[in-house]
């Protein structure tokens, strides 16, 4: 009966501590602990791009993804809709190594174009330009470091 008393009191003693150890302490990814579910880690980079569409359609919906993130995330455009020859200006936030990315627009029939497996790699991190491109039969992209990349017209304005 002793020895049953002094090992409750040993388990109560250890349990206190582990969760005092758990729950105090910050919600970081923890080699320590990597069963609990936490906050997301800080990217490694951000990487401004500029988006422009060169479809000829209004696109009304834009997402933007690491390709191993199954996630598409929030719609990049918000309330605004980005009609040919417009540009929006977002950030990618790059959290590991893997620098392929996945692109979706929608139009407003809800049409969806998606791009899988882009790779960003030979972009320069200071920022680059994803162009948006149609022959009316398909749709592709084009990735240019800058304006003078770009394989549509814009006109002066760019």
């Amino acid at each position: 009966m002793k020895n049953t008393k002094k090992l409750l009191a040993w388990a109560a003693a250890f349990c206190m501590v582990f969760s005092i150890a758990v729950f105090q302490a910050p919600l970081k990814a923890s080699a320590a602990f990597p069963f609990f579910w936490f906050e997301e880690e800080e990217p490694l980079a951000e990487v401004p791009v500029l988006v422009l569409n060169g479809t000829g359609a209004d696109i009304y919906e834009l997402y933007l993804c690491g390709s191993g993130d199954g996630d598409w995330g929030g719609d990049r455009l918000g309330p605004e809709v980005l009609h040919p020859g417009e540009y929006v200006e977002t950030i990618l936030a790059i959290r590991d190594l893997d620098l392929l990315w996945d692109l979706k627009t929608v139009d407003l029939p809800g049409n969806e174009t998606t791009w899988y497996s882009v790779d960003i790699g030979r972009m320069p991190s200071s920022g680059f330009i994803i162009e948006l491109l149609s022959d009316g039969s398909s749709s592709y992209l084009n990735l240019a470091a800058d304006l003078d990349e770009l394989l549509g017209y814009y006109g002066p304005w760019l």
